[in-house]
């Protein structure tokens, strides 16, 4: 507010004017001031009338490069000029003990301020009233007015070098190495402290008893920086516990990951032989998939929960002390009975109802669209044939709104995917499907193995285009591709991965036929005691139209996920 006007805005009382009292603008006090100064010169004459202080650069981002006058002078600028405090005091110089110098740019040009102010001044004994009598009174408002040089850079050609320099980069990692300087120096002491146990331990010459007890150590690289030595109250065993590098630009704080990945390492199985390494993987794709804290929370708590129930129900199947045990014995603990495979799609036995679906529907519900229409006629060489429009996920709720989750478009409007034809799922009658138990018993036949199928679509439904079976030891036992009993409408590659070209590409014994590859081909490999893994093997059967019989044993992750 300027002079003695109304206040712009008056939130005060109605007299408020009235009841303060306002020292603005008066000439007597301006001329009281003046006359202060005048008797404070001829008080101190002959020495100045102010103290000599230092040049300070502005605190502000906008004005951070100019100078100005301080306080004081710091304790390190009076040592450095060969001062003391006492004596800078006596001579005119102000001395701020609280101020700290934070570069030596500062501390070098007010050591040079102070030497030169030392250099003109002329100190008179106390004593000696002539000298004084004779000296000359300083008249200036400041005492070696600070000055503001600025230096302008001239013009140059920019070089590569200064293309290549990233100025952001250098000043993030001199951030990263002095903000992080602690926590590295830590792990570099710890990590020297381990080298010289384990040097020293190596020259150790072992004992006969030692020998026999111990165990011998499986190398295991460490995948990251270093490990931490820890035991557990209840045993004694020793297990290396990851401890992520730093990352300067890592999106969320290193401490909040470390302690993410120590939860899920303390989630882990003990007797596995890659825990350090399986729990630097979850935790990265964690990281990864989250893009806010919170996600990253709700991601991490699911992942522990999940880790922790598998580790709990592995426990229980085969308990500690076990070490033996073959995974046969395990996997018939894990088999679904054949009451939740029924609940779940599969085709257990044959019963009235299932008898009853023999019949084939005059029209069809469209797999992608849900349209109903007759295949018959709309498959015919004089079939008017319409595009299907489609979405490739379902709907989701964010906030008040509801949308599709593959394009994120509002219900109502168009959809994101266009087909060419429709296409529907065929429901075989039971009287199609074989039994597994009515297979014979062979050599060849494994006792455990993971099946994978992958379907295509033709005028007569969904048909079966390729099969996996891998072993349990991790032995590829089959696979090959199957020729489509109908003409195809579409192979559904987005999903499965096969083209047209597939066919072509592939030699003839990689090719089968559907009846070649459920009655000669899969009974060499399956047999009635074969434990079969896989997610969502109901579709997968259904489309070798196999039926299970009531003691047939079968492990689906899918249940696990529900």
């Amino acid at each position: 507010m300027k002079h003695n006007n109304v206040l712009p805005n008056g939130h005060f009382r109605k007299h408020w004017a009235e009841r303060v009292k306002t020292w603005f603008d008066q000439a007597g006090r301006k001329k009281r001031r003046r006359s202060t100064r005048v008797e404070k010169a001829r008080r101190v004459a002959p020495r100045p009338t102010e103290l000599l202080r230092p040049a300070v650069h502005c605190p502000t981002v906008k004005y951070n490069t100019r100078l100005r006058a301080g306080r004081g002078f710091t304790l390190e600028e009076i040592k450095a000029a060969g001062l003391t405090r006492a004596y800078a005091r006596s001579v005119g110089v102000s001395v701020d003990h609280r101020r700290r110098n934070k570069c030596e740019e500062s501390l070098e040009l007010n050591k040079q301020r102070l030497l030169a102010y030392i250099d003109r001044l002329v100190v008179f004994p106390k004593k000696s009233s002539s000298q004084a009598s004779e000296a000359t009174q300083v008249c200036l408002s400041k005492v070696m007015p600070i000055a503001n040089n600025k230096t302008v850079e001239p013009a140059r050609k920019i070089t590569e070098k200064d293309k290549q320099t990233a100025a952001y980069s250098t000043l993030r990692k001199a951030w990263g190495m002095q903000r992080y300087h602690g926590i590295r120096a830590k792990v570099a002491a710890e990590k020297a402290e381990a080298m010289e146990v384990k040097e020293k331990n190596d020259n150790q010459v072992p004992s006969l008893h030692s020998l026999i007890k111990t165990k011998p150590e499986k190398d295991s690289q460490r995948p990251l920086a270093t490990y931490a030595e820890t035991s557990t109250k209840d045993t004694k065993e020793t297990c290396d516990r990851p401890i992520l590098a730093l990352n300067p630009r890592c999106k969320f704080p290193w401490k909040t990951r470390q302690m993410a990945l120590d939860k899920i390492f303390d989630a882990l199985s003990a007797e596995s032989n890659e825990r350090a390494q399986r729990a630097l993987t979850v935790e990265l794709e964690i990281y990864n998939k989250a893009a806010s804290r919170q996600v990253y929370a709700s991601l991490l708590i699911s992942t522990v929960k999940t880790l922790r129930s598998s580790v709990k129900h592995v426990e229980n199947v085969a308990p500690s002390g076990a070490e033996d045990a073959t995974p046969l014995p395990i996997l018939q603990q894990l088999v679904h009975s054949p009451e939740t495979l029924g609940k779940n799609g599969y085709i257990v036995q044959e019963t009235s109802s299932q008898s009853d679906r023999l019949q084939e529907p005059a029209k069809v519900i469209c797999d992608r669209c849900s349209k109903p229409f007759d295949p018959k006629s709309y498959y015919s060489e004089h079939g008017q044939l319409e595009d299907c429009h489609h979405h490739l996920r379902g709907k989701i709720r964010q906030g008040t709104s509801r949308l599709y989750s593959c394009c994120h478009r509002p219900i109502g409007e168009a959809p994101c995917q266009v087909a060419n034809k429709h296409v529907y799922r065929n429901s075989s009658a039971p009287s199609d499907f074989i039994r597994i138990d009515e297979w014979k018993e062979l050599p060849s036949q494994k006792p455990i193995v993971a099946l994978d199928a992958e379907m295509i679509y033709t005028t007569a439904g969904t048909e079966i285009a390729r099969i996996s079976i891998v072993s349990w030891d991790e032995t590829l036992v089959l696979d090959i591709l199957v020729c489509p009993e109908a003409p195809v409408v579409d192979y559904n590659s987005r999903y499965s991965g096969i083209t047209a070209q597939s066919f072509h590409d592939v030699l003839n014994d990689n090719i089968s036929t559907f009846h070649n590859l459920r009655n000669i081909v899969l009974p060499k490999i399956i047999g009635p005691k074969t434990i079969l893994i896989g997610h969502s093997l109901e579709n997968d059967l259904a489309s070798l139209k196999v039926r299970f019989p009531v003691f047939h044993l079968s492990i689906d992750n899918c249940f696990e996920l529900h």
